[in-house]
């Protein structure tokens, strides 16, 4: 904890704008997945609402984190403390797939909830393809305050991924959380159409495959 701290303390120096990526549950979610794994250490995931390029001037030209070639950032302290800072870009998105462009919150320890659901509902199903112990504890949280039925968590949810959001949160609220493959399968491969910038009318019938496929 103290090493995110030291981490944010140098980001709101250099008057970067940012978020760190958690909601209100996630806290409790790891200890309810980690409650036998004292070793445990959570990396840290931020949304910062600048350039990529800005932020490097500011955070590894000046030392306080260091980037390897594939673009990760780790924080050390006195050479001995290493931490792994996963940066986003005015974007959340997952496995470099884009899906979320949040809105700045004031309390820059969590994301809005309907920004945060996002990242809470497809990242999971992107890099595991199933949702683990801590994202369980978390939607069951949300959904007993009944933030899945608020029509505003579709606010920051991209055009082409509206009904494919849609149907992940109606399946949710149903208390049905498995996701086939396929599904798994067509969710990535609009996520990469939109990504590959393919003309907008032929995402659109791919996507309407996809909805008279799944009914929705």
């Amino acid at each position: 904890m103290i090493l995110k701290e030291r981490v944010i303390e140098e980001i709101k120096r250099e008057n970067i704008p940012f978020n760190v990526i958690s909601g209100r549950y996630r806290k409790d979610s790891l200890m309810e997945e980690y409650v036998d794994n004292s070793n445990f250490v959570d990396d840290l995931d931020i949304v910062v609402y600048c350039e990529e390029s800005f932020f490097d001037k500011k955070m590894i030209d000046c030392k306080k984190l260091k980037k390897n070639s594939q673009g990760n950032y780790t924080y050390t302290y006195d050479n001995n403390e290493c931490l792994c800072v996963d940066v986003y870009f005015t974007w959340l998105s997952s496995l470099g797939f884009r899906f979320c462009a949040p809105k700045i919150n004031n309390n820059e320890d969590y994301l809005y909830d309907e920004d945060y659901l996002s990242y809470l509902l497809i990242d999971p199903l992107m890099k595991f393809g199933q949702y683990k112990i801590r994202h369980l504890y978390q939607i069951n949280c949300y959904k007993q305050e009944g933030v899945l039925n608020n029509p505003h968590i579709y606010r920051s949810i991209p055009w082409f991924l509206f009904p494919l959001y849609k149907n992940i949160v109606n399946k949710v609220n149903r208390g049905d959380l498995y996701m086939s493959q396929t599904f798994l399968n067509n969710m990535k491969v609009i996520l990469l159409l939109y990504q590959l910038r393919f003309p907008p009318i032929f995402v659109k019938k791919v996507i309407n495959s996809f909805v008279v496929r799944y009914q929705l």
